[in-house]
């Protein structure tokens, strides 16, 4: 192997879906390449190449299945699998450093607990969006995460009616799975159109949703927004606030006791609410300025990129954005 003056430098800004799977491509393709290697076994070193992959998380968190996993127990407890129970993580040329992203420039990637700046040759921009928790998931280790889902086990089991606020696509799954594992609670789904789920999908698919909804026993109030609401909050957050200006996830959405109004003037009544009222995106953490204020970085469906991933824009060709946080359409 031919040994350059200083190795590549790759940063991974995010790491659960776009993050990781942008990873394990780079390791197979630029750690994982003698062509003996069958994936058995770990790569060998390659001192050409410096990964660092930087989360505040200690894991992966499959967050598509947060909805089913707050209704059942045993199905949580496999949504977070740490870093350290991934053998090809563990390749010497790859860092995992846990801390909060603050700020993402051109040439590094600045971080809330370290006055250590992660420098780069090569950025993936992998954050996705930030949904409020339980969805968003607050905690940054598996042991906290766990401590967490307990509570909102403890919470759920308590409670005889549920409200959903918002029936985009995670408000009408949780739903369905509150009402499909708690048949004997009332659960109530609220959202401010006459039809669940916005995005590309035709009329004929949000009306099946709507007719499963009522078949499992959902009640649904459709066409009315939430316009006032009085409770008592539970934050299970588990980090502190100061930073819910970069990280919506660390702040709780559930509340307790509750009694929300509706733009038509109705009351509903709720042992317990959760918001699932849509993403916020990381745009406050991106300080890349753009060749032409008529292009920004940032457009409303997220960092514009091309068709190689690239942030479209000819100032940064060494940076690139993958998953929820880019433009790309996931369905199209």
């Amino acid at each position: 192997m031919h040994l350059v003056n200083s190795p590549i430098r790759i940063a991974i800004a995010g790491g659960n879906y776009g993050g990781l799977g942008a990873l394990k491509s780079l390791y197979l393709n630029l750690l994982a390449t003698n062509p003996d290697y069958d994936g058995s076994k770990q790569a060998p070193p390659n001192p050409n190449v410096k990964i660092t992959l930087i989360d505040r998380r200690d894991g992966f968190v499959h967050y598509l299945g947060m909805a089913r996993g707050l209704s059942q127990p045993d199905y949580a407890r496999k949504l977070w699998v740490p870093y350290t129970e991934m053998p090809w993580l563990q390749h010497p040329s790859i860092t995992i450093k846990k801390d909060i992203i603050s700020r993402i420039t051109p040439t590094h990637v600045e971080l809330v607990n370290s006055s250590e700046h992660v420098e780069f040759d090569y950025l993936v921009v992998a954050m996705g969006q930030s949904r409020n928790a339980p969805i968003g998931v607050a905690a940054s280790t598996r042991s906290e995460y766990l401590q967490a889902m307990e509570k909102y086990f403890s919470v759920i089991s308590d409670a005889q009616t549920i409200a959903v606020v918002g029936a985009g696509a995670v408000g009408t799954e949780l739903a369905a799975d509150l009402k499909t594992d708690y048949p004997d609670k009332e659960v109530i789904l609220i959202h401010s159109r006459e039809l669940p789920i916005p995005g590309p999908f035709m009329d004929e698919f949000r009306h099946e949703a709507v007719r499963v909804l009522h078949k499992l026993g959902v009640k649904t109030m459709f066409g009315q927004r939430v316009v006032d609401e009085s409770a008592a909050q539970e934050d299970f957050s588990l980090e502190h606030v100061k930073h819910a200006n970069i990280l919506p996830e660390l702040i709780d959405s559930v509340k307790r006791n509750a009694t929300l109004v509706t733009s038509t003037g109705a009351k509903v009544h709720a042992d317990l609410v959760f918001n699932c009222l849509g993403t916020k995106n990381k745009s406050p953490l991106i300080h890349l300025p753009s060749s032409s204020s008529d292009a920004p970085i940032f457009s409303s469906s997220g960092i514009r990129i091309n068709s190689h991933m690239q942030i479209d824009d000819s100032k940064y060709p060494h940076i690139f954005a993958v998953g929820d946080i880019s433009n790309r359409a996931a369905v199209a």
